[in-house]
Parts: C-alpha cells; sequence; structure tokens
C-alpha cells in the first residue's frame, strides 16, 4: 500500500431553488426561431448573461456558437445554458467561453461558471461541443463543462434520467462532466479532455458523486494532475459516494491521472473492461490507475499502463499490468 493518502477534490455544490424563467434575461445577440417546442438557433452569437431553455423544450444549436463574455460591469456567472423548468433537451451546439475574470463564485452559489446547466431536471444533451468554460489561470472551484444535478427525485419519487451523449468536452476549469445527487446519468460515447487549469486546482474529467448514478461507457476520457500544496488527487473518473448500481465500463482513459479511476465511499458499483493508459512517466504524488476505497464494488477484466501502481483495492479481480512504452523490459503481468 502506498505511504500517500489519496482524497478526492469534487466539484462541491449545496441544493439552492431553480426560479423556471421562460425568457432568456441576457444581454445578448443570440437569436432564434421556435418550432412548436423546438428552439433553433439562428447564428454564432455572444451572450455575457445565462440563456434559459422553457421547460419541456429541446434546443436545438444546429452547430452554431454561443460565445460568453463578462458583461461591461461585471463577470459572467452562472450557466451559458440552462433549462427552465422540469423537461430540458439540448442537442447540436457550440458553447464556448472568452477571457472571463477571474473572480471566484464559492457553492452554494448557483452563479458558479458552468456550460450547459441541467438542475432537478430530466433530459439530455447530446451531440454537442463544450469547450473553453474556464477564467484562465484559476484555482476557483468552478467551471464545470456539463453539469447535471438534482437535490429532488421525480414525482414518482425516482432519480431525474439524463443522457449524455455524443459531446466534444475540453478545457474546462473545474470538471468536465459532474452529474451529482438525485439523477441517473447515461454518460457514453463522449471525449472528454482534459482541465486547462490543472496547475491551479484538482479537477475531474468525469464526476458521479452524492447518491448519483447511472452508466459511464464507451467515453474516451483525459485524466488530470494535481501536485498543488494539499493531498487532493485529480482524477479522469471520479466515483464519491455515488448511488448503487453505478456502471463504468468499456472506457478508454487516457492522459497522466493521479487516479484513473477512483472509487471512494461508493458502494455496489460495477467496474469492468477499462483501458486506464497514461502516458507517464511523471513526478506527481499520486501515480494509481484504479483505486477502490469503497465496499461491495465488482472490478473486473481493467487494463492499466505507465503507471506507478496499476491499482488499489482488494476487491479488484483481473487486472492486466501492460508493459509501459517506456519501459520495454516490463513482463505482461495478470494481477490476482
Amino acid at each position: 500500500m502506498p505511504s500517500f493518502h489519496l482524497i478526492p477534490s469534487l466539484a462541491l455544490s449545496a441544493a439552492f431553488a431553480l426560479v423556471a424563467i421562460t425568457q432568456p434575461l441576457a444581454a445578448t445577440d443570440c437569436s432564434w426561431t421556435d418550432v412548436d417546442t423546438t428552439r433553433y438557433l439562428d447564428n454564432d452569437c455572444t451572450t455575457d448573461e445565462t440563456l434559459v431553455v422553457p421547460n419541456g423544450f429541446t434546443f436545438d444549436g444546429r452547430g452554431f456558437l454561443i460565445s460568453a463574455v463578462d458583461p461591461v460591469d461585471g463577470h459572467f456567472t452562472g450557466a451559458v445554458l440552462r433549462n427552465g423548468g422540469d423537461v430540458a433537451h439540448f442537442t447540436d451546439i457550440i458553447i464556448s467561453a472568452t477571457e472571463l475574470s477571474n473572480i471566484c463564485n464559492a457553492a452554494p452559489s448557483p452563479d458558479r461558471l458552468m456550460g450547459i446547466q441541467l438542475e432537478d431536471t430530466s433530459g439530455s444533451i447530446t451531440h454537442s461541443t463544450v469547450e473553453n468554460i474556464n477564467q484562465g489561470a484559476s484555482g476557483c472551484q468552478e467551471g464545470n463543462a456539463i453539469d447535471v444535478r438534482s437535490s429532488t427525485p421525480t414525482d414518482e419519487g425516482l432519480p431525474r434520467d439524463v443522457l449524455i451523449s455524443h459531446n466534444v468536452i475540453g478545457s474546462y476549469q473545474k470538471t468536465g462532466i459532474v452529474c451529482d445527487g438525485m439523477v441517473s446519468c447515461e454518460i457514453r460515447h463522449n471525449i472528454v479532455g482534459q482541465s486547462a487549469t490543472q496547475d491551479h486546482l484538482a479537477a475531474n474529467a468525469v464526476q458521479i458523486s452524492r447518491g448519483a448514478t447511472g452508466t459511464v461507457s464507451k467515453n474516451h476520457i483525459s485524466g488530470n494532475q494535481w501536485g498543488g500544496p494539499s493531498e487532493f488527487v485529480a482524477t479522469a473518473v471520479l466515483a464519491l459516494e455515488a448511488g448503487d448500481l453505478l456502471d463504468i465500463s468499456l472506457n478508454n482513459v487516457g492522459g497522466n491521472a493521479d487516479v484513473g479511476i477512483f472509487l471512494f465511499a461508493t458502494s455496489g458499483a460495477t467496474v469492468n473492461n477499462n483501458r486506464i493508459f497514461e502516458k507517464g512517466p511523471d513526478a506527481q504524488v499520486a501515480d494509481v490507475g484504479l483505486a477502490d476505497l469503497g465496499t461491495d464494488n465488482t472490478i473486473t477484466n481493467n487494463k492499466t499502463r505507465g503507471y506507478a501502481f496499476p491499482a488499489i483495492g482488494e476487491s479488484i479481480i483481473g487486472l492486466k499490468v501492460i508493459p509501459s512504452p517506456h519501459d520495454p523490459t516490463a513482463c505482461f503481468q495478470t494481477c490476482p
């Protein structure tokens, strides 16, 4: 067992009330055309406040770009685009931010920076690009590209269902995809890159936390490093106090993560057939491919390469450690 301590650093937030707004209040040059319950974006555009989509609508970006900028008399706060009710769908949008001020908005403030937000909502985010959701060289614990969370279940007492698929995410600040609270997220076929501000905070590419569950499958996910003055670690995939039946399978995990896939205080999860390969070698304090600090998890048939510690956890079965390109003398191992 290594001597370092693994402490995950999550995208913190407490619950706050969402006020349903059916018209955007932003100073914006965005325009759109509504056809029934589909809102079609008309053009590339710029906004200095959040655009809110009416309840039950699908926002179709038609491949156009929405750029977030600071307002003249302040700094950009909240999400670039978010729901205004119980159901919302977002597709074919490009979301980005440009030279935002480095001003922190602490949790539980809804003013924390986000790209696309679904709050207390079922719906989907598909075939979109979310990039540059950051404040430059910032250590502020915000800047989540896709942020899905709920403090309340559906009327039937079930988690909110959200599909996140076929998206490209990169150069975020704190987290690429967050699913937190009473939500069940299906996260598949996404490309999630690295944080743009790894030198300033412990970032996570994908985070499932505090009761959230679902599936993380068939994604390409790049890990993050953190070498700052704390015991926090950065990750590619973080499951922290996640709900039962979380399935993390068939993902390609790359980059140079402190921890590739990290289960912390999570039980009943399945982690199967993931490739967790880092470029390595590197000088980070923690260097673990797969860490299970939970209970009753089923972890089978995963592969790691390039990590000083391929795995930590007694329930890991059939892990294959692949020789690293920078260590051609290493032999192939099958760990018990």
